[in-house]
């Protein structure tokens, strides 16, 4: 029933060519359209940056020296989030000094905590729960030097975005969907799905400071969308819609613009 849903629309849009090329594997025979997600988090300017920024800090008990990494979403074995420990566990046997920073709740949140036990990493990693205040997540992304987001479960995630407001990159897993859009070093970080790969990135970037900016840049400029601006291309795309199936004596709506 879904399928003919789908099958039986003038057009489909999706997020991204992943979730396209998805459902056509699930037997959409039609084509579709790439209409991007939005966030609703603003690209702060330098003082209001700053101020997240410290306020962040304060949050997670961090100096501004130290090296943070994030995570935010659903706490499932989905979400990859056992190779984030497992390659943290890595850069702590090597004496590499960061904070992990694990945003957000689910049902393996216990079996986490206890792998970080496990691994000797209570020092080094910390969970802050849900944070349902949009103002305290903008610390938190503004404290962020990384964001970690090794899924290969989800389609289109707007943390990315989020992250990439306050000019944060991201690591993601090479082929997933998650990846798509994504250049190594020039708007976030592509690492197989392996906690060696991982560990490395992380590694190779803690030297390399100014990537990790180039690449926050870039994430700024080409993986965040505000909902303003796709809203406005809804918009237009309707438009043009509507005047196709006017022309073609498929409608009887009006539009004015």
């Amino acid at each position: 029933l879904t399928l003919d849903f789908y099958n039986n629309a003038d057009l489909v849009w999706v997020p991204n060519n992943a979730t396209g090329y998805t459902l056509k594997e699930y037997g959409f025979k039609g084509s579709f359209e790439i209409m991007p997600n939005g966030t609703d988090m603003v690209i702060p300017d330098k003082s209001k940056y700053f101020k997240y920024r410290k306020k962040g800090l304060q949050m997670i008990g961090c100096d501004a020296n130290e090296f943070v990494l994030l995570f935010v979403g659903q706490h499932r074995w989905e979400k990859n989030v056992k190779l984030i420990l497992e390659a943290l566990k890595k850069l702590n046997n090597e004496k590499e000094k960061f904070k992990m920073v694990f945003v957000g709740e689910g049902y393996a949140i216990k079996e986490m905590k206890q792998l970080v036990k496990l691994f000797h990493l209570m020092d080094n990693v910390k969970f802050m729960g849900v944070i349902i205040n949009r103002n305290e997540l903008k610390n938190i992304y503004a404290a962020a030097d990384l964001f970690i987001f090794p899924s290969i479960y989800d389609n289109s995630p707007l943390v990315l975005q989020e992250a990439a407001a306050f000019g944060v990159s991201s690591i993601v897993v090479k082929g997933s969907s998650s990846a798509e859009g994504i250049v190594d070093g020039v708007n976030g970080f592509v690492i197989e799905n392996e906690p060696s790969s991982l560990a490395k990135k992380i590694t190779d970037l803690i030297k390399n400071q100014d990537l990790i900016r180039k690449a926050g840049e870039g994430a700024q400029k080409s993986i965040y969308h505000s909902w303003e601006n796709i809203v406005n291309e809804v918009q237009q795309r309707y438009a043009d819609l509507i005047r196709d199936h006017k022309v073609k004596g498929r409608t009887n709506y009006d539009y004015e613009d």
